[in-house]
């Protein structure tokens, strides 16, 4: 009888230890977090007031519909006024959209409408009044990732305007045409707040990828990166065109990364050899696989330059332009490419600029510049060095070297979880060990 008891309170003391520790253990969340898109800034900056404030003023608020897929929805207007010409601007309108942890992608659709009154007094007997009314509506899809605390839409879809009143003589828009429907876009950068979960794997292909070893050391604007999917057959990177996403300090870089900066934003991109690259705004370059030299950078368009003055003890790099290839070994140039000229200026050492179109080579030399476009090489010119380098004053101090490990931050979590069910358990043992040595002492 007292074995059955002793095997009844034993059993029941282990359910208690287990229903305890179940208890601390980390609990698992039956819905996913929202968040929220809010103060959005056009990135073209060419629009009036009143559209600016729509989207500034903005928020889109996305929440768990009870099947782990979340939808969110915003509206709004704003209005402004312009006392010359005497015209105000309306705009409202709403965002829907769903979200789906299980893939990262975020879409929905829209409608903007804007309104512009004019009312011109020309004379005392003299008024012009006229309205201008337009509707945007379309759709938009971005990817979302862990961690994001911005994220760049792209609204596509259509314009459609219809003027009426008395509008000005011989004014006319689109052609011929006052009255249109043309294909329209925009893009908004909006914070997010709040914690952005994506469930979907790591995207296939990426970890096989060889790591380029560029770290960006100093960012400013926005700068974002594309990094690629994988290698095709033919040994090309694959990419997905809506995978673009906002730049951060940590991240690894592969080779095949796109980097693009926009209005008013710079990068600085450094290498654990201690070469540095500052990239202006408008710029985009692409971390291109070595090839028979020792290391290959390709700049698609904008202007970049380059400090190598304490690297490549032995060969040389190669930077690829759309008209030109250069030769470096161990100087200070900068490079400026629109896709239909590639123009150099060396700032220190000297440089072989070589002409994609008839492969004549010309070395330049500290102070000279040198152009190449569809009919080759442009004639030697010299430049002001001093004048130059003020504009790009952050790489006027020496570099130093950049970290090439991964961050461990996102181990920290799994180890401390681990470290706790150990515990856990080893204080479970030394419970249930005292008990059952306690029975064993009494008297029986």
């Amino acid at each position: 009888m007292k074995k059955k008891c002793f095997l009844n309170q034993s059993v029941y003391t282990l359910l208690l230890s287990i229903v305890a520790l179940a208890t601390l253990a980390p609990q698992s969340v039956g819905s996913v977090p929202g968040f929220t898109l809010a103060g959005g800034v056009l990135s073209d900056g060419g629009y009036e007031q009143s559209y600016k404030d729509f989207w500034r003023n903005l928020v889109i608020e996305f929440s768990d519909n009870g099947s782990g897929i979340l939808t969110g929805f915003g509206e709004g207007s704003a209005t402004s006024y312009n006392s010359s010409p005497n015209c105000t601007d309306t705009t409202w309108g709403q965002v829907n959209g769903t979200y789906d942890p299980n893939t990262g992608l975020l879409a929905g659709d829209y409608t903007l409408n804007h309104l512009r009154v004019y009312d011109y007094q020309k004379t005392a007997s003299d008024t012009d009044h006229y309205e201008i009314s337009i509707i945007h509506q379309g759709s938009y899809k971005v990817q979302l990732h862990p961690g994001d605390t911005s994220v760049r839409v792209d609204f596509m879809g259509t314009k459609t305007q219809q003027v009426t009143g008395e509008y000005p003589p011989g004014w006319t828009e689109n052609g011929e045409e006052i009255n249109f429907t043309v294909d329209w876009g925009i893009s908004v950068i909006f914070n997010i707040e709040g914690e952005v979960v994506v469930n979907a794997p790591a995207t296939p292909g990426s970890a096989e990828l060889p790591d380029s070893g560029a770290r960006f050391s100093d960012l400013s604007g926005m700068v974002e990166v594309l990094l690629p999917t994988g290698i095709d057959e033919n040994g090309q990177y694959t990419y997905d065109e809506e995978a673009w996403s906002f730049a951060k300090l940590d991240m690894v870089l592969p080779y095949g990364t796109h980097i693009r900066t926009q209005d008013r934003s710079s990068v600085m991109l450094s290498f654990a050899d201690m070469t540095v690259f500052e990239q202006k705004a408008d710029t985009e370059i692409v971390l291109s696989p070595p090839g028979p030299k020792e290391s290959h950078f390709q700049l698609l368009y904008g202007s970049l330059m380059t400090n190598v003055k304490k690297a490549l003890k032995e060969g040389t790099m190669e930077i690829e332009m759309s008209q030109a290839v250069c030769g470096i070994k161990g100087t200070v140039f900068v490079l400026e490419d629109d896709g239909a000229t590639s123009t150099l200026k060396v700032l220190e050492g000297s440089v072989e600029f070589t002409s994609k179109v008839t492969a004549e080579t010309q070395v330049v030399n500290a102070g000279q510049m040198i152009t190449a476009d569809a009919n080759g090489l442009g004639d030697l010119q010299a430049f002001e060095v001093a004048a130059e380098r003020l504009n790009w004053s952050s790489l006027q101090a020496e570099p130093e070297a950049q970290p090439t490990t991964v961050s461990v931050k996102k181990f920290i979590l799994p180890i401390l979880i681990v470290c706790f069910a150990g515990l856990a358990g080893l204080v479970l043992l030394v419970i249930v060990g005292v008990f059952v040595v306690r029975e064993l002492k009494k008297p029986r």
